[in-house]
């Protein structure tokens, strides 16, 4: 490895042409070229910089870092948000709090770091490439699937489209009589809390353990398999989750309403996902940066049903499509926690 100072030129502000008759003052704007290093001087703790795939032309918010030759632009700005070089950058920085941080380039080209050989470098980006190639064919398909989800919720609500053999209208029930809202129960004497920042979508994404005499008293709602949590702050988030985990020490918020369907559970998560029910949610909602349903407005709220055997079939559906969700973000959170294990690697 090499130590290498970045001490490369800046495009200066007076070498800019006019392009246009406009009143717009663009005296201060960079050129960038293909292949140049672009890093917003505010942000560069925040690994606010890239490679620039375009020839144009860049805010003075941006400072542009011309490679010199030898070195491989790509290979520095992967080097450049490793959590290492974002403190160098930090320390670096002017200002007394994170919103005032500015890393000026008279201090940003006096940092040195290592690299190898040129030839080794553009390996190094070879590799690192296909993993975010990966990165990004898998968060794709993830997104494909969420599309595809919502796609079905739609038609399938709105009895746009039945599965073969079911024709029978589906009839209209309120919330309040297809499930028992908020059943009363002991808290344990220890239990792993969800908040309503642990629900993302449909899916956990973590809980806190605790004890009953150090919860918080929003810690209400003791779980049982099947239960379905509706996040009655904030509903238009659709954060809200099918507890189907064979435990009985779950507690979560009072920010949830506490569902225990007589109707199918995978069927009733997705039915509070479409559309026309949050709309019917939000139109009784109060409030306004953080608008918020009871209980009872909730209980009142109708909704369409079909016969058991056709809920079983959609909340299958459903939750087959969940679980293929779940596999593929997991397969994006791996490919993700190995790129940095490489990067931790090959730039110590």
């Amino acid at each position: 490895m090499i130590s290498v100072t970045i001490n490369t030129g800046v495009v200066p502000a007076s070498s800019l042409e006019r392009k246009d008759n406009s009143s717009s003052d663009k005296s201060n704007y960079k050129i960038v070229r293909v292949g140049d290093i672009a890093y917003n001087s505010m942000r560069m703790w925040q690994g606010a910089s890239g490679v620039s795939p375009y020839n144009g032309i860049l805010s003075p918010a941006y400072t542009v870092i011309i490679p010199k030759l030898g070195v491989n632009s790509e290979f520095f700005a992967y080097q450049f948000k490793l959590m290492k070089m974002i403190q160098i950058f930090q320390r670096n920085s002017q200002g007394l709090t994170p919103d005032t941080w500015n890393l000026k380039f008279s201090q940003l080209k006096k940092i040195t770091s290592s690299a190898p050989d040129l030839d080794e470098q553009r390996k190094i980006v070879m590799f690192l490439k296909k993993i975010d190639d990966l990165i990004v064919a898998n968060q794709n398909r993830s997104d494909m699937l969420k599309q595809l989800k919502k796609a079905y919720i739609q038609r399938i609500f709105r009895q746009k489209m039945r599965f073969k053999g079911y024709s029978a209208l589906w009839k209209g029930h309120k919330l309040g009589e297809v499930a028992q809202f908020n059943p009363k129960s002991i808290l344990p004497k220890s239990f792993e809390y969800v908040d309503l920042e642990s629900v993302v979508g449909t899916e956990m994404i973590s809980h806190q353990a605790l004890s009953r005499e150090g919860a918080p008293s929003r810690a209400q709602r003791l779980a049982k398999k099947g239960d379905v949590f509706y996040q009655t702050v904030r509903p238009y988030q659709r954060n809200n989750y099918l507890f189907d985990i064979d435990a009985d020490n779950y507690v979560f918020s009072t920010g949830y309403a506490q569902m225990r369907p007589y109707c199918n559970s995978p069927f009733l998560l997705a039915q509070i996902q479409e559309d026309e029910f949050v709309s019917k949610v939000l139109d009784r909602s109060t409030g306004t940066s953080y608008p918020a349903i009871n209980i009872h407005d909730l209980e009142n709220i109708k909704i369409n049903i079909p016969s058991v055997e056709e809920q079983i079939k959609i909340g299958f559906l459903f939750q087959t499509i969940d679980n293929l969700l779940k596999e593929q973000q997991s397969k994006v959170c791996k490919l993700k926690e190995l790129k940095k294990a490489y990067l931790q690697q090959m730039f110590i």
